[in-house]
């Protein structure tokens, strides 16, 4: 019986001792266990995509974005059908009140703020709806349908 209890017994004592060994040098962090790695600090945490006091790409900072930048590269039509096949934008189609609705896919939540306005900007500069003095397109969530934004001659506005 004494031998078999033995190898339990130092077992538990083995456990006991390297519960113990952050005292002697180590330490014991909140994820549990000896690490040399300590938490993430409360202002290390970033719980956002963006940061408003940092631009998102320092090497296109004072420089302005226009919309012919993305058409001397590529075709227009090309840049839409590339958004659509990206899940960026779903569909588009008109109200019964003749306002232009676009429904926007899972792709479009996933790009920043900028690139978001990049987007429709660049579809507003091609289909031109925001030239007359009334023009606007409503954003819809492909999901849920509900609204989640306009755009107009002041640009894009997300609720």
């Amino acid at each position: 019986m004494r031998v078999i209890f033995l190898p339990f017994f130092v077992l538990f004592l083995l456990k006991i001792a390297s519960s113990l060994s952050w005292a002697d040098g180590g330490h014991q962090n909140t994820y549990g266990g000896n690490h040399h790695v300590d938490a993430p600090s409360h202002e290390s945490y970033q719980p956002h995509l963006e940061n408003a006091r940092h631009i998102q790409l320092p090497q296109w900072e004072r420089k302005s974005w226009y919309v012919e930048n993305w058409l001397a590269q590529r075709d227009a039509m090309d840049l839409i059908e590339g958004f659509y096949k990206a899940d960026i934008f779903r569909d588009q189609y008109e109200e019964k009140l003749q306002l232009p609705v676009l429904i926007v896919g899972p792709s479009f939540y996933r790009l920043s703020g900028y690139d978001k306005r990049r987007v429709t900007t660049m579809l507003d500069n091609v289909y031109g709806v925001t030239q007359s003095t009334d023009g606007a397109y409503i954003l819809k969530d492909w999901f849920t349908r509900a609204t989640i934004g306009v755009f107009d001659q002041e640009g894009l506005r997300l609720h």
